[in-house]
């Protein structure tokens, strides 16, 4: 997981420290539901996780609101994080966790509230990748697959798992699903293409523009609808961290390379694919695997150059030799340095070329 970054309270919100959660006996009441910030903070703050959650268990809860004035009116999702807290894999008494209606301010905010609540919101990309994963599963169909289908349309939680992917290296959690019948714990039959596939390997991930447009084609919705082009710029942030034009450390453009099983993990390319999500200026011809004499396992190709992503739906002027720059293979219009795009080109009236970059439909 990330480092770098602290979980302060008043830059990240609240962490609920789970030991004295699972042991406040109003929330074992009959008909009790899940409390929000501000409630906490006036009658139970002890509530609040007192030390630094970064050098904790810190959680990240995944959940999705089961209606628009409470994520859990019917309380499963309370009893689920009372089970959590009583299970033996969570009994360290510093094990805390993040979620939404109980970490951030909820209306009405205060001037102070509402400041917070910006704050937390603008570092939930980095929240996130600190955190282990719990995701709680809302019934909204006849199965757990349909139900974990029905929150992979949410953009919010999609935009979660994805950053979790990216900085947890165990499976992912699946916790509980509402009125299902899964054990509490890590399910380890689940993989992470499982649940969601690696999203560099369907769209361009230094785009915003094209995650946006992705999210849309898939059916992806927020219950605000402007929040679905915040998070596809926040997946942009964190899949596409190094912008620059020169090589990535320790290579060299136009030159065979030659890696080793660590250097492909270091140098973050994806199941095999000759992308970078951590390098979007990088791309891999001709990646191959091989064995060498000992049997270890090595990979060699040869560096070239990604040119970024230009804008969506537009005609832009290019120079002639843009589509092997960019290897557009004439008869399909794709290129494998950059998934889920079309390329199409045509003389302009100038006589120069142009050319236009579509989501493939």
């Amino acid at each position: 997981m990330t480092g770098g970054f602290d979980l302060r309270h008043d830059e990240v919100g609240a962490f609920i420290n789970l030991k004295a959660f699972s042991d406040h006996m109003p929330f074992w009441k009959a008909g009790a539901i899940l409390p929000k910030y501000q409630e906490i903070r006036r009658s139970a703050p002890h509530l609040f996780h007192s030390g630094d959650p970064s050098a904790a268990r810190p959680i990240f809860i995944t959940h999705r609101w089961d209606d628009r004035g409470h994520p859990d009116p019917t309380g499963w999702q309370l009893r689920a994080l009372l089970n959590l807290g009583r299970h033996y894999n969570y009994q360290n008494p510093d094990i805390c966790f993040w979620y939404d209606y109980m970490s951030l301010p909820q209306k009405r905010r205060t001037a102070a509230d509402r400041k917070l609540f910006q704050r937390g919101l603008s570092n939930i990309r980095r929240t996130v990748g600190r955190c282990a994963n719990i995701s709680l599963i809302s019934r909204t169909g006849l199965s757990h697959e349909d139900d974990l289908a029905a929150m992979l349309e949410r953009g919010w939680i999609l935009f979660e798992l994805y950053i979790a992917r990216r900085n947890m290296k165990a499976s992912l959690p699946v916790f509980e699903r509402s009125g299902g019948t899964l054990e509490h714990g890590r399910m380890n039959y689940y993989g992470w293409d499982d649940i969601v596939p690696e999203l560099s390997t369907m769209v361009a991930p230094d785009s915003r523009e094209a995650i946006h447009q992705w999210f849309l084609s898939k059916g992806i919705t927020c219950t605000n609808g402007s929040d679905l082009a915040y998070l596809a710029a926040l997946l942009q942030e964190e899949l596409s961290r190094y912008d620059s034009d020169l090589p990535p450390p320790g290579i060299e453009f136009d030159q065979p390379v030659d890696f080793s099983a660590g250097q492909i993990a270091r140098y973050a390319f994806v199941n095999g694919s000759n992308l970078s999500h951590r390098f979007p200026n990088l791309f891999i011809e001709d990646l191959t695997c091989y064995q060498t004499g000992s049997g270890e396992a090595r990979w060699r190709g040869v560096a070239r150059k990604r040119p970024a992503v230009p804008a969506l739906d537009l005609w832009l002027a290019v120079a002639q030799d843009e589509a092997k720059a960019r290897m557009v293979a004439a008869a399909t219009g794709r290129s494998p340095m950059y998934p889920g795009l079309h390329f199409a080109f045509r003389k302009a009236a100038t006589g120069g070329l142009e050319m236009l970059v579509t989501l493939t439909p």
